[in-house]
């Protein structure tokens, strides 16, 4: 007889031949049903084991929830330009980074039927403003109504945030105050989300009004 680690040896599975292959080609029957019977005893422990550690643990209950709760997000409002070259604004909270390699990528989610939305297909671009707590008083204004129904730029010199013009000539009026203004530029096609769109955009430059301190720009590999 052979021995045992030669046997072992032999009925190793070789060239790609299955285990039993190995077995049969030897004739080690009865050392192969011994190993699987170790194995299948170990696997048995395992298996006791498991379910005695996930008895210890107990067990948790669920239950479904009508609304998801709220999520403290950033708010934005978009300015975007119509045809007549007027400025329109809303309030979007759809938006968020989405890549950074190898150029910045924002995906923002706009409303359609909405003047923004007809701007920002048609221009492809816009300016994401990062509005601040001092805003509050603009948010129904902005985002509850239309412009198609009101001026929303009188309404917000009503409140003491006169639009004003942005750093570049023909480009949009921009919300005074704001934490930072992102210019997204549309990149690809809108993907459907149901009554909303999905635009993925590139992010061109950030900036900020010069009074707020720092640089007042950057572009968009800076941050």
């Amino acid at each position: 007889a052979a021995p045992r680690s030669e046997l072992l040896h032999r009925i190793r599975p070789r060239g790609g031949s299955s285990f039993w292959d190995g077995c049969a080609r030897s004739g080690s029957h009865q050392v192969a049903l011994s190993l699987l019977a170790v194995a299948c005893v170990g696997l048995l422990e395992r298996c006791c084991f498991s379910q005695t550690a996930f008895s210890m643990l107990g067990r948790a209950s669920w239950a479904e929830i009508e609304k998801p709760p709220v999520m403290n997000s950033p708010v934005f409002s978009l300015a975007t330009l119509g045809p007549d070259g007027k400025t329109n604004m809303n309030i979007l909270t759809y938006a968020s980074p989405v890549g950074i390699r190898p150029c910045r990528v924002w995906a923002i989610s706009l409303y359609r039927g909405t003047k923004s939305h007809e701007n920002f297909v048609a221009r492809k671009t816009g300016v994401l403003q990062l509005m601040r707590e001092q805003h509050k008083e603009l948010i129904f204004l902005l985002g509850g109504q239309s412009g198609r129904d009101l001026d929303k730029a009188a309404g917000c010199a009503d409140r003491g945030f006169g639009w004003r013009q942005g750093p570049g000539q023909d480009e949009e009026l921009l919300l005074p105050g704001c934490e930072a203004y992102y210019r997204i530029v549309l990149d690809g096609a809108l993907f459907n989300a149901g009554d909303h769109d999905v635009a993925m955009c590139r992010l061109e430059r950030v900036f900020k009004e010069a009074s707020e301190g720092g640089s007042g720009s950057s572009d968009a590999d800076g941050g």
